[in-house]
């Protein structure tokens, strides 16, 4: 992006309806490529406009063409079924599983996203705390046929050890 297409970049931008959707095209595009360091150079496409899609490349392949534009058109189908909500003053934000400890399952949580990750520890998480639910007195055959259907040695080692938390939980207390 150069000095002299800031200005027309910006008007563009503003000018195009909404949901819009900005592709940095080529490793000009997305970060200055070779000339980066230009004095009429400000860098790539994000230093002017918001950039939802980076294709690298100098020159991109078509393979990397084909897969940017399509992400960017599935981006923008998610722009166009999104909807703003605003929290009111009286409104507020319900717990997940609500009867269970909080301690217990901020613990129970902490340790399913260190072993299996973000979005998956969240996941397991709520899977455990729903066969937990049910009666404690079958929590194990619960948790054994839950894995037995999963067919995952590394779930099987997640979810033995948030047993072992919970069991010295409950000795805690």
């Amino acid at each position: 992006m150069t000095r002299a297409m800031r200005i027309p970049a910006l008007r563009a931008y503003h000018a195009s309806p909404d949901p819009k959707i900005c592709v940095a095209y080529g490793a000009c595009g997305c970060s200055g490529g070779i000339f980066h360091d230009l004095y009429c150079v400000w860098g790539g496409a994000d230093k002017i406009i918001p950039i939802d899609v980076y294709i690298p490349g100098c020159p991109p392949t078509p393979g990397a063409t084909i897969f940017g534009f399509a992400m960017a058109l599935g981006l923008l189908e998610q722009k166009l079924k999104a909807s703003h909500h605003i929290q009111g003053e009286t409104e507020q934000a319900l717990l997940r599983h609500p009867g269970f400890p909080v301690r217990l399952r901020v613990e129970i949580e902490r340790e399913a996203r260190c072993m299996a990750g973000y979005l998956q520890g969240r996941q397991i998480t709520d899977t455990f705390i729903d066969l937990m639910k049910g009666d404690p007195r079958h929590l194990r055959k619960n948790v054994q046929s839950y894995l037995d259907q999963q067919d995952d040695p590394r779930l099987s080692e997640i979810i033995l050890h948030l047993e072992k938390l919970v069991q010295d939980y409950k000795e805690k207390d």
